[in-house]
């Protein structure tokens, strides 16, 4: 679906496996409390047609126009206070607005609000980076192993697991710019058990110069502040 607003930036959703994502203005996971909205106007059916050709209509005041795409299918509605307009029929149609809030919502209120679109459950291996080390873990009878180990060091496991369920429900803290320096260390969540970096999510963080973390996914063009410490947690697994 593509959204383009006689005032405002044009936004376009897409449906991926089952979930729905922003493409535009950038590129995000949609917001959990908007998809009901976004399903209600998807769902809309016709109230009512008007009896005036398309050719005739007043189209006195225009919201913009929506592009829906399912397959090689398009159709283009052009929405106005009064009605609207569709690609596939003559006449004006009324409709409810309460059945297109999701047009009313604010780019900040469609921005899912985690850093990273990460189902933990979906997740066999990460790879951590920090410095010069890098580390390997794979999930293995429910526990977390390092890739050169023979068995499951249950202290590693327990901070490998809680590094996956912080980064699964962080969540966007205050922005700042995207630092330009290099990362004090990184997080590969893949559902490969060997990782690749196509198809998997990476989390890189930096320590600011009070002490907390800034975080970004990959890719970003701005980071956030977070309470959770990525760096402590990764610095006591590696041992250092």
């Amino acid at each position: 679906l593509l959204w383009t607003p006689i005032d405002g930036e044009p936004i376009e959703v897409v449906r991926e496996r089952s979930k729905w994502y922003l493409r535009k203005p950038f590129s995000a996971p949609l917001n959990d409390s908007a998809v009901p909205y976004l399903m209600q106007m998807l769902g809309w059916r016709v109230d009512s047609m008007g009896v005036i050709p398309k050719s005739e209509y007043d189209f006195s005041k225009p919201l913009g126009v929506m592009d829906l795409y399912q397959g090689n299918e398009t159709v283009q509605l052009e929405v106005n206070e009064d009605g609207i307009l569709s690609s596939q029929r003559n006449f004006p149609i009324a409709y409810s607005k309460r059945a297109f809030h999701f047009l009313e919502l604010s780019v900040d209120q469609l921005r899912s609000s985690r850093v990273l679109d990460l189902d933990a459950d979906q997740i066999s291996s990460i790879q951590i980076e920090y410095g010069a080390q890098k580390s390997l873990y794979r999930l293995h009878n429910g526990g977390w192993m390092e890739s050169t180990a023979d068995n499951i060091v249950e202290e590693q496991s327990m901070v490998v697991k809680a590094l996956l369920e912080y980064a699964t429900l962080l969540e966007r803290g205050e922005e700042v710019p995207l630092p330009t320096e290099e990362p004090a260390g990184s997080i590969l969540f893949s559902i490969s058990r060997t990782p690749k970096t196509r198809g998997s999510i990476e989390l890189r963080w930096w320590v600011g110069q009070d002490g907390r973390n800034i975080v970004a996914p990959v890719p970003a063009t701005a980071a956030s502040y977070t309470d959770v410490n990525f760096d402590l947690g990764v610095r006591s697994l590696l041992g250092l």
